[in-house]
């Protein structure tokens, strides 16, 4: 190095393993303080992804309206846990919110909304993609569309003619055909 120049030298730190790492670097030269060193510390940290509920059941649903239910996700790690995406696979779930940073020890909880658009079953999943092992996660999650359907019959009642200030009593059968009361 020129007299009054100066090199950068880079060091890497690449920890193998979720702990306190420390060590030296030497620097061996031709001045009178030959060998030289500066001392390097660093910690090896790692987010864990875990999840609580495993998967979501929302049930009977009525067509037209939605039921909110959430899963809590948890950092057991020592580092930060950065969920870049979640998302469902199936348009009758939807989540939010979408992405998240959550802190070691911490938690965050994500609520997912079921919105039937007709009767019947649906299922999806839930995928969380994030800098932990093992990503993407996904989940499973199912509910069940159901609503009334009204018929009637008969479709129409005859009174015939009914003599002023008499009564004439008929009936019609209302029958729920659907898959939730009417």
């Amino acid at each position: 190095i020129a007299p009054s120049g100066s090199e950068t030298f880079y060091i890497t730190f690449f920890p193998s393993l979720t702990q306190v790492s420390t060590g030296n670097v030497i620097f061996t030269h031709d001045a009178s303080s030959s060998p030289d060193s500066i001392h390097l510390t660093g910690a090896g940290v790692q987010p864990v992804f875990s999840a609580t509920p495993s998967e979501l059941h929302f049930g009977n649903v009525v067509v037209g309206t939605n039921k909110r239910d959430s899963i809590l996700v948890r950092n057991t790690g020592t580092g930060s846990l950065h969920i870049d995406s979640v998302f469902t696979d199936n348009d009758v779930f939807t989540v939010l919110p979408t992405k998240a940073t959550i802190g070691a020890s911490r938690t965050k909880r994500f609520y997912i909304s079921f919105s039937p658009a007709d009767s019947g079953e649906n299922m999806g999943n839930i995928t969380f993609q994030h800098d932990g092992e093992d990503s993407p996660t996904s989940f499973p999650l199912d509910g069940t569309g159901v609503e009334p359907i009204f018929s009637v019959s008969p479709s129409s009642l005859s009174f015939g003619n009914v003599v002023v200030g008499t009564v004439k009593t008929d009936s019609v059968i209302v029958t729920n055909t659907g898959t939730s009361t009417l």
